[in-house]
């Protein structure tokens, strides 16, 4: 029989979840960075801008996917940068 047709390639994407959030002024929410279609990722580097009259920033938590230290994975790097616009 010939050769299954391959699937076509999907590129990693990085993405905030939610995708949208509707909160009320003085509410805290949180947003998660993820990624989907990833193998053997080895660092990853994103910005996130925002406007610091309308939103701050109270806290930044690693989360499960890539820890900074791991005994059973090669280092990994995640670079990050939050960005007040207007400042």
């Amino acid at each position: 029989p010939p050769p299954a047709a391959a699937l076509p390639a999907t590129e990693p994407m990085l993405y905030l979840e939610p995708a949208t959030i509707s909160a009320k002024p003085e509410e805290a929410f949180s947003l998660k960075v993820a990624v989907k279609e990833a193998r053997d990722l080895q660092e990853v580097f994103f910005a996130v801008a925002y406007d610091p009259k309308i939103l701050s920033v109270t806290s930044i938590s690693e989360g499960p996917f890539m820890p900074a230290k791991s005994k059973t994975q090669p280092p990994r790097r995640v670079g990050w940068v939050l960005s007040p616009t207007g400042a």
